[in-house]
């Protein structure tokens, strides 16, 4: 099974899935297989050379393309890493969730090549979160399960959580939670979208 595909230009890309990593030079014509031997869930490559993926709860990395891959961090055995990216070959981030668990999805971030990951307990999302996109080292997004979607314009210092598929019909404040005495909470809100319209007369 394949899970990721990413090319960096028009000829150079790779797949990661069960058991290999697959790199082409020319466009997708032939595929070399490297021979991982490891089953990574997902990955990202800054450049031709450098790159990260995701096993479980660990973080590897590689600066030879994908011939050889290192351990560089783990998450933790509680936690299953989804997916990575970086921004730059300074500043990622991964996701995932909790192992055994329905909800409570985790944001980690680098700011030093993946050496040092930190988790951010100020965000503690409901649900495990599946992909992550960054388009610079500020502004990005991450979904998961039960419709999750959050952005974030200050590199995960906070996030924009959007939730719900549907406008409600009314106002409605939900009760925070966990509660009382917790580091963080939670408070789900919904609000009205209204529309305006213009209509030009000739």
């Amino acid at each position: 099974d394949y899970y990721k595909v990413q090319f960096i230009d028009p000829q150079t890309g790779w797949i990661l899935g069960v058991g290999d990593v697959l790199k082409t030079t020319n466009g997708g014509l032939t595929w070399n297989n490297l021979g991982s031997n490891r089953n990574y869930r997902s990955g990202h490559f800054i450049n031709a050379e450098t790159g990260w993926a995701v096993i479980y709860s660990s973080i590897n990395k590689t600066t030879n393309g994908g011939a050889n891959w290192f351990f560089q961090a783990s998450a933790g055995s509680d936690f299953y890493l989804y997916d990575i990216r970086f921004a730059d070959t300074q500043t990622g981030w991964a996701v995932g969730g909790i192992m055994g668990s329905v909800g409570n999805g985790i944001i980690y971030k680098t700011t030093n090549g993946g050496t040092n990951w930190d988790l951010h307990t100020n965000i503690r999302p409901p649900q495990t979160l599946e992909s992550v996109y960054f388009v610079d080292s500020q502004t990005g997004w991450t979904v998961g399960r039960g419709g999750t979607i959050l952005k974030t314009t200050n590199g995960g210092s906070t996030y924009i959580s959007k939730t719900s598929r549907t406008i409600p019909e009314r106002y409605y404040l939900s009760q925070n939670y966990p509660n009382p005495f917790n580091p963080y909470t939670v408070i789900r809100f919904e609000v009205q979208k209204l529309e305006s319209r213009s209509q030009n007369s000739e």
